[in-house]
């Protein structure tokens, strides 16, 4: 199965909302999907709104029969999300998620409307609006599939994977309660980030979702046995016994107050596991102000050690592409110039020359 990043995905979501090309987009629990179309809508200034198809019954598209004043007929009157979409006078996308698991009749009922001039029992689709859906395959997601004569009236289905650098850049550093021991972990264990495991078991797996929730519980700071509770059953048990292993090495890195203090004499840890740690610490301590000294530090991690031995080219890419994701600003300092055109900003991006 073919499948795209979030940040592929977002090129064909902009392609549709220009063309008003229908999209249904589909991946696994927690991957992402919402996300990624909120996303692409907020970068387009795009308005944006939900219906969820799973929790419908066949009145909700076609809107709800009504005696008309004059009372020899009847007609249907829209429901809040269609009457959107009829009067729509900018671009708007409509989301329409969870399309696997709704009834036949529900999937019928939005089919006339995702026709080119689409409208239903006469009321008519504003040509400002788009249409993007988003499905789970089936298995233990409650999906049924989708009948053919709806799923044909989408120009293309894509299939989407988990991406760490996507996540990471797009999503989690531009959170108000994200902590860089989750950033750390996944990039020691990039894996992780989705480790999709279906049951009937009441507990959860790692996914993009979940990340989510455990960052609100490390951001609250709980005491030690609420937080691994907690814990356990946003990411699994195993997960979160690991991340917390981690956040304990944390008191044997340098702080990152430390090494922008002092960038060219604080130790380089050998340990990887504190490297990642430590150069996590340094994005979420990365602003205008810090970068000169975090610069500093980059061009130790890719300089220091002999060619091939000790070097830590993948950790100073890494802390570049992460600083500059959290804090584009930085783009405009000369700290930045330098390093974009380097050898180290060639191998990382290669684009960096753009933004100069």
């Amino acid at each position: 199965m073919l499948e795209l990043n979030p940040r592929e995905i977002k090129v064909l979501l902009k392609y549709s909302i220009e063309y008003h090309a229908p999209i249904i987009v589909v991946g696994d629990p927690g991957v992402g999907k919402t996300a990624v179309a909120r996303e692409t809508c907020i970068e387009l200034n795009t308005d944006f709104q939900r219906s969820t198809l799973s929790i419908e019954d066949s009145t909700k598209p076609e809107g709800f029969p009504w005696i008309d004043k004059d009372a020899d007929h009847a007609k249907h009157v829209p429901f809040a999300s269609l009457y959107k979409a009829h009067v729509a006078t900018k671009s708007l996308v409509w989301f329409l998620d969870d399309v696997g698991q709704a009834p036949i009749a529900v999937q019928a009922g939005y089919m006339p409307m995702l026709e080119p001039h689409g409208q239903v029992n006469g009321i008519t689709i504003s040509p400002h609006v788009s249409f993007i859906a988003a499905t789970n395959n089936k298995g233990h997601t409650g999906s049924i599939g989708l009948i053919e004569p709806f799923k044909s009236r989408f120009t293309t289905i894509v299939n989407m994977k988990p991406d760490l650098d996507s996540w990471l850049f797009d999503y989690y550093y531009k959170l108000d309660y994200a902590v860089p021991e989750i950033a750390a972990y996944l990039r020691s264990r990039p894996g992780k980030l989705m480790e999709y495991e279906p049951t009937s078991n009441l507990v959860n797996s790692p996914s993009p979702r979940t990340w989510d929730h455990a960052a609100h519980i490390l951001y609250q700071k709980f005491p030690a046995s609420i937080e691994m509770a907690a814990l356990a059953g946003a990411i699994g048990e195993a997960t979160a016994i690991e991340l917390l292993a981690l956040r304990k090495l944390i008191t044997k890195c340098a702080t990152a107050k430390e090494i922008i203090a002092d960038p060219k004499h604080i130790p380089i840890p050998d340990d990887a596991n504190l490297l990642y740690i430590t150069i996590s610490n340094l994005v979420f301590a990365c602003d205008e102000h810090a970068f000169p000294s975090i610069s500093v530090y980059i061009n130790r991690l890719f300089n220091e050690g002999p060619e091939g031995k000790d070097r830590k080219v993948e950790f100073a890419a890494a802390l570049l592409n992460d600083c500059f994701s959290k804090v584009p600003q930085i783009c405009g300092l000369p700290e930045f110039e330098k390093l974009a055109r380097s050898k180290l900003g060639s191998l990382c991006l290669g684009n960096y020359e753009s933004l100069l």
